[in-house]
């Protein structure tokens, strides 16, 4: 009677074992899926942002050297935005002194201007850092279409 008692004993730990690594792998998971939903909502939100700038823009954007290095200058109404890659966080200026952090945790920035005639188009992308090993990267495109003078398509 006392070795079935062990023995019981010991199947219902294995049982207990496998489901409490089953369980953290799920949680293990769950941490994964929400940190690459996180990522992508803070890109989206970001890439929303500065396609408003550009499509808001009364001139076609324009990149300019400045001392800490390049910057998307954008023309919208009496104020120029203006975007800037660095260390690993792309900001945003509205007076050029004042820089707020849109997008962090950035790897690679490309804002690139697409020869689409009859239209001015943007062309952004951005690849996030990574937190986890996955075979996918974080990487993200957007397009605009800036209108060049009011009332222009």
């Amino acid at each position: 009677m006392l070795i079935e008692c062990m023995v019981y004993l010991s199947v219902i730990a294995v049982i207990l074992l496998l489901g409490m690594t089953a369980l953290f792998h799920g949680l293990k998971q769950h941490y994964r899926i929400s940190q690459g939903s996180t990522d992508i909502t803070r890109a989206l939100g970001a890439g929303e942002r500065w396609r408003a700038d550009l499509r808001a823009a009364g001139r076609p954007p324009a990149w300019h050297d400045d001392k800490d290095g390049p910057q998307l200058r954008v023309a919208s109404g009496t104020n120029t935005i203006r975007y800037a890659f660095r260390t690993n966080t792309v900001w945003r200026s509205t007076d050029g002194l004042h820089w707020q952090p849109v997008l962090a945790g950035v790897k690679t920035s490309r804002m690139t201007a697409l020869d689409r005639p009859p239209v001015t188009a943007w062309q952004w992308d951005v690849e996030l850092v990574s937190h986890a090993r996955s075979a996918v990267k974080p990487w993200f495109t957007f397009i605009t279409v800036v209108t060049n003078s009011p009332g222009q398509p």
